[in-house]
């Protein structure tokens, strides 16, 4: 059986200075997969002591363009900056409390377990960060959610070969038998009252059709036609236009 003698606690461990400069207190120290903190100054060739738990300020390698949540991973770049970015990477522990928009600096408790921090994501609760390691809350997921629904004619469904736009509580619908169809009494002439392609829209109280009718400088032998499928296209143009449906992203 193999017998382990006691040396020290081990929050602070001896640690050789082999470089050509004092190290001063509170320097940070890459230690292989790990990091340390100076706990005094520690001049070339001669041993002092480093920190390896306890929480400390960090610098920040960029002002913090998200939220992260207390726990998030935190790891020291090749100048000893703090980042939540692993890639390339050491990781130095967790951040002992939450990141804030704009901050310069980071608590972290040092030298945290990979197991303890495997199931940590950071969340933005923000759509204007361009941060690409962190999560999106639940809380920008329903503020999306929201403005999607409010855009006019954001119910665009094809079903059976008929394509269906919902505009202002109506439903236009196009196929190839039937041409373009206004459903329900939400659109009136009033709305759809402008030029399409130098023709007015109106629309027919008999036939329930939206009908192209000539301007008065077109030529004289155009005459009224219903739309087909490839005059949707105009159609669409001009409900955007006229503030009916939502312009293209």
């Amino acid at each position: 059986m193999a017998i382990a003698t006691y040396f020290q606690r081990g929050e602070t461990l001896d640690y050789d200075n082999t470089g050509e400069t004092t190290i001063e207190a509170g320097t940070i120290i890459p230690l292989s997969t790990r990091v340390g903190v100076a706990g005094c100054d520690i001049a070339a060739g001669e041993t002092g002591t480093v920190h390896v738990e306890g929480c400390y300020w960090f610098d920040l390698a960029a002002t913090a363009q998200g939220a992260s949540v207390q726990g998030v991973k935190i790891y020291i770049d090749s100048s000893q900056k703090a980042t939540i970015v692993g890639t390339g990477n050491l990781l130095a522990g967790f951040a002992a409390a939450p990141i804030a928009i704009g901050d310069t600096r980071v608590l972290v408790k040092l030298n945290a377990a990979d197991s303890d921090l495997d199931t940590i994501v950071p969340v933005v609760d923000n759509l204007t960060s361009t941060v690409t390691t962190s999560a999106l809350s639940a809380n920008q997921g329903k503020v999306l959610k929201d403005a999607i629904d409010a855009l006019p004619g954001a119910g665009l469904a094809e079903t059976d070969g008929v394509l269906s736009v919902d505009v202002d509580d109506s439903t236009i619908e196009i196929d190839e038998t039937n041409g373009v169809q206004v459903k329900d009494e939400g659109i009136t002439a009033a709305k759809l009252n402008a030029d399409v392609a130098g023709a007015a829209l109106t629309l027919n109280a008999e036939t329930n059709a939206i009908d192209i009718v000539p301007a008065a400088n077109q030529a004289a032998s155009q005459e009224a036609t219903n739309p087909t499928v490839t005059e949707f296209n105009a159609l669409l143009t001009k409900l955007k236009t006229a503030g009916l449906m939502a312009q293209d992203a």
